[in-house]
């Protein structure tokens, strides 16, 4: 039996066998697509009410599917969809900070009241009352935490930044957007070994994607490798020794390649070296594995071309890749 989709406000009656795709372009919707075989997804789309079909969804990996996303041009529904464009479905709302921390001299920790519904992972933009918008990674997981968190890196002349550090304080108000992004845990990974590489405030969206993890009881290993230019810049290292030795699942190696050790001792030995060359040397392969990476686009577009000629596969890395604004 034909079935429809809401679709812009509007409910779009489709026809016996038509795809979404075609029933949209039927309706005069000038929806973007190229292949129109489920290969090239560009007309990927979020169903927010209704399942889209099996067909949809199989060539997209769990975190996709998890969020709703499916191909359009592959799916002839067989129950009433509410569609929209990717990111489309974001919330905009109003939150007050609860807590302002520096982390080191150069990260800063911010916590707000939650008021988005979001997965760990997942990304928001943040506005301040001067107008000036940045987007962030959410460091936090709504299981556990009762608030959401950024970690922010201090840019020279950087506008939000630059004020965040001066002026922000508890008690202020943020406009928060979002959620956006799909570099989430899901529960079918549950049984696969994880690897987790970020650099800088790349470990920002993998700390809240491994509190999820070992919050739902991730039974396979995970790697967590963490870097940056210089010893001072790596934080949060004491959270995450408490969590590799409650967890014994969870191995942490921290590299800097300027390693001089801080005058206290750190939890977390700090290795000097080249955080692409130790990921050579300990993981050779990572086929099979689920791999997380977040950081600058260049450091992930580095980690990613290591990953696929070391036997991953292309739907079983999640990446969270930060683009300088420039100011």
């Amino acid at each position: 039996m034909p079935n429809s989709v809401h679709y812009d406000n509007k409910t779009l009656p489709l026809e016996e066998g038509e795809t979404v795709l075609d029933g949209l372009l039927r309706h005069e919707y000038d929806h973007p697509y190229r292949c129109n075989k489920g290969i090239c997804h560009t007309c990927i789309m979020q169903a927010t009410s209704g399942q889209p079909s099996p067909e949809s969804q199989a060539n997209l990996n769990a975190a996709q599917s998890q969020l709703g996303y499916f191909l359009p041009c592959c799916c002839t529904p067989t129950e009433a969809l509410t569609i929209t464009d990717v990111d489309s479905a974001a919330e905009k709302a109003e939150c007050k900070v609860l807590d302002v921390t520096p982390l080191n001299q150069s990260v800063l920790r911010i916590r707000c009241e939650p008021t988005l519904n979001y997965h760990a992972g997942q990304f928001v933009t943040v506005t301040n009352h001067e107008g000036v918008s940045r987007s962030y990674s959410l460091a936090s997981t709504p299981l556990q935490d009762d608030f959401i968190e950024f970690q922010i890196k201090c840019v020279p002349d950087g506008l939000f930044s630059q004020w965040a550090f001066e002026t922000l304080s508890a008690g202020d108000t943020l406009t928060v957007e979002g959620p956006y992004g799909h570099c989430i845990y899901t529960p079918e990974s549950s049984q696969k070994d994880l690897l987790l590489v970020g650099m800088g405030t790349g470990l920002a969206p993998l700390y809240g994607l491994l509190k999820e993890a070992l919050h739902r009881e991730h039974q396979g290993k995970i790697d967590l490798i963490i870097g940056a230019r210089h010893a001072t810049q790596l934080y949060l290292l004491d959270e995450l020794n408490a969590l590799s030795e409650q967890y014994p699942n969870l191995s942490v190696t921290a590299l800097a390649q300027q390693a001089e050790q801080p005058a206290n001792t750190q939890p977390i030995p700090i290795i000097e070296g080249d955080l692409y060359e130790q990921l050579k040397r300990d993981f050779p392969t990572v086929k099979d594995r689920q791999i997380y990476m977040c950081g600058a686009e260049s450091f992930v577009r580095k980690v990613r071309k290591h990953c696929l000629t070391s036997g991953a596969k292309a739907k079983d890395m999640l990446i969270d890749s930060f683009v300088a604004t420039g100011v």
